[in-house]
This record gives structure tokens, sequence and C-alpha cells, in this order.
């Protein structure tokens, strides 16, 4: 163990001369640490590079696109090109539909010979699914032709692939998973899945919608209103959504926390995650509702604080070197099972809650181990992997863990602030 923290420890040198070595002579600690987390994302995530080498300047490229279009469409500047990251998805999105549709075609096929009674709604399901895909498909045959998609067609696209692509027959799964599912839809998400007929018919008026439902969660509701309007807000390119069907890990969410950039996940089959098994459209709204209350509680944050845009780009520079630091100081925990205690603990509080990785948010007390406690029993009892035991004892050890790390930095927050006035 000794011999681990010695390793790295002589790397961490060894790139800290790197980086002062190549940076110009008025980088600061922060834009080191900032640069560290760009390679190490940019390695981690070759098919999004494009964002991940330099959220900043992905940010900035953005929005000059945007105010670009602005000045050529005025009422519709969403309409930016987008292809960098639109094309790649809709061409996976195309040949998934077509292997879909084969299934379909089988299905309905198998369906019309039974001559069952009891089975024309299934047909008539099926074939909807069918007329849908076929849509979709020549939607995408556009795009491709022409080799160019735009912001807003990118979103709409994904989204109305989800909707459809993610019919999950719960009557084949177990009744704790269609608990935990119903609790999610009902409760969190207040996502409420239409007939296929219904789903085909938003898509031919186009009816795009951030949320369709409403939760009985107080934070998600909150949240909600403040994300819609950001995402459509007119003058000014506040959040950038990414659909993106790439496997993607708590390390990049982590990194974007302090970034008005949004990954949303846009998959053909169920994924398991929090101990609850979400078709497609379910993980669409999972994630837009962990990503709508990033957004409002940061943007809460720098209100309270009267953060100027300038100020907040240098606090999420700060964050920056928090997040190094803090994973440097968690690779070092000893004890596997506290060392994982704390990477669920933190993910579920400045992920799954939303909250910004700055010192005072964390010693601020909000109930930080039930709620990961409770996500921890779901993971558990759904059969999601689970990398400890004794979550009682092990996530008061990881919160202990975590407020001695963020005392040791709150000084620097307060500084930040002091500095400021």
């Amino acid at each position: 163990m000794a011999f681990k923290k010695l390793f790295i420890i002589l790397n961490l040198i060894f790139w800290s001369f790197q980086v002062f070595a190549s940076a110009p002579l008025c980088s600061s600690l922060f834009v080191s640490h900032t640069e560290y987390l760009n390679q190490q994302m940019a390695q981690r995530y070759p098919s999004i590079k494009f964002v991940v080498e330099n959220p900043d300047q992905f940010v900035i490229n953005m929005r000059e696109r945007f105010e670009t279009q602005k000045i050529k469409s005025p009422n519709d500047p969403y309409t930016f090109d987008y292809s960098e990251l639109g094309l790649p998805l809709v061409k996976d999105v195309q040949i998934d539909l077509m292997n879909w549709m084969a299934e379909l075609n089988q299905n309905y096929k198998d369906l019309k010979d039974k001559k069952s009674p009891f089975d024309l709604f299934k047909i008539h399901e099926t074939k909807t699914l069918l007329d849908y895909s076929q849509a979709l498909i020549q939607e995408a045959g556009i795009y491709t032709q022409d080799n160019k998609i735009n912001y807003k067609q990118s979103i709409e696209f994904a989204y109305f692939y989800t909707r459809i692509r993610g019919k999950l027959d719960t009557r084949k799964q177990s009744p704790l998973l269609r608990f935990y599912l119903f609790f999610d839809r009902t409760i969190l998400n207040g996502h409420h899945p239409k007939s296929a007929k219904q789903e085909f018919q938003m898509y031919k008026d186009r009816k795009f919608s951030v949320f369709i439902g409403k939760g009985f969660s107080p934070g998600f509701r909150e949240a909600a209103i403040p994300f819609e309007r950001a995402l459509f807000n007119p003058e000014k390119l506040e959040t950038i959504w990414i659909p993106s069907n790439a496997a993607l890990g708590p390390s990049i969410f982590m990194r974007l926390l302090s970034r008005n950039i949004n990954f949303i996940g846009v998959t053909s089959t169920p994924i398991l995650a929090d101990g609850i098994l979400r078709p497609s459209s379910d993980f669409w709204i999972h994630d837009i509702r962990h990503e709508s209350v990033k957004y409002f509680l940061f943007k809460e944050y720098q209100f309270k604080k009267d953060l100027t845009e300038a100020q907040t780009q240098k606090l999420a520079l700060l964050i920056d070197k928090w997040l190094v630091e803090q994973n440097i100081a968690v690779s070092l925990i000893d004890d596997k099972e506290l060392r994982a205690a704390v990477k669920l603990l933190i993910f579920s509080y400045h992920h799954d809650r939303g909250f910004p990785l700055i010192p005072s948010v964390y010693l601020t007390p909000n109930n930080q181990k039930l709620y990961t406690n409770i996500l921890y029993t779901m993971q558990r009892t759904a059969g999601e992997k689970v990398a400890f035991t004794q979550p009682i004892e092990n996530l008061n050890a990881a919160d202990k863990w975590l407020k001695e790390f963020w005392l040791n930095h709150i000084e620097e927050e307060k500084a930040f602030l002091d500095d400021l006035n």
C-alpha cells in the first residue's frame, strides 16, 4: 500500500512538471487542474472527445454558432449546425431501427397467423410501431443524405426515438422491479408512457416536451421550469444537451457538474441504474431530471452569492481543483469498503441529487446519508452490483471522511468569495 501511495504521488509530481513546463507563464494552478481533467476525459471517452477535451471551449463554440444562427433566423436560433455530435447518433439509430423492424415484422406475422381475438390490440400496436419506425428511418435518411443535422433536430430525433424504442413489458419483470419502476414514474419523474398510437401521433405533430408529466419530488418539481426555460431561451444558449448512446461512467458526470453541458442517455435496451430497470424513454427522462437539478442548484448558489458570469467561470475552475484533489484523496483510502462507500456518497449527493461540488454545500446537512442508504438498498435488492457491505456503518464513516475533506477546503471557498468584494 505504501508503494501505491508513493507511485501516485510521484505521478502527480511528474504530471505537475509536465503541465507547468508546457503551460504559458500566466497559467494558474486552476487551469492546470482543468487541463488534467480534460486530458483524462478525452482519453477515457474518445467518442465524445469533441466535447470533453475542452468543455469550456466547446461551450464557447456552440454559443458562437447560436449567435450566428440568431442573426440568420431570429425566431429559431436553435437550428445551428450540430452535425459532429448529431450525425453519429442518427446513423447508429438508423441501423438499430432497421434491425428492430425485422423483429417487429416477424412478430406482426406471427400474431396475424395465430388469428386470436385476444391479440387484436397487440397486432394494432405492432403495426403502429412498424409505421413509426419506418418514419424515423426516413427522417434519419434525410440527415445522412444531407450529411448535416442541426441542434434542434438532434434533440427532437433522439427524443422521439427513445419514446418508441423502449417499450418494456413489465410483466416479465419481478414484482419488486415493477414496483421500483412504478415508484420512479409516479413519485420521481412523473413519466407516464402512452400507447404506440398516441406516441406516433405526437411524433407526427412534432410535440416535443422536456417534461410531459409531473412527479412528486419537490427538488425535481422546483428545478423543472427554470431548466425548461433555459433550454429554449431565445436570447442565449444557456445549457447544451447532448443526446448520446455512448457508455458513460460516473467520472464524466462529475467532471461536468459545474458546466451547463447535459448528456442525455439514448438507449435501445432497458438500463438498470439506481436499482431501477428503465426502458429508453424512462432512462431519457431520468437523465434529464438529474441534469435539471444540477443546473438549478448551481444557479441557486450563483444567485445567492451574486456571482457574475466571469466569477462563475472562476468558480468552475476552482471546482476542477477540488475534484482532482478529491479523486486523489479517495484513491488513497486503504479500506476498500470505505473507499467504495465514499464514491457512492459523492455520486449520490452531487450527481443524483445535483448538489454542486463546493465545500459549504456538502457541509450543510441535507440528508446525505439517508438518500444514499435508500439508493444502496434499491441497488442491492434489484440485483445491481454493490461494492461494499454494512451500508449504515460504511456510509456513516464515508460521511465523516467527506466532512473532514471539505473542512480542509472551506477556507478556499471563503477566500474566493472574499476576493469578489
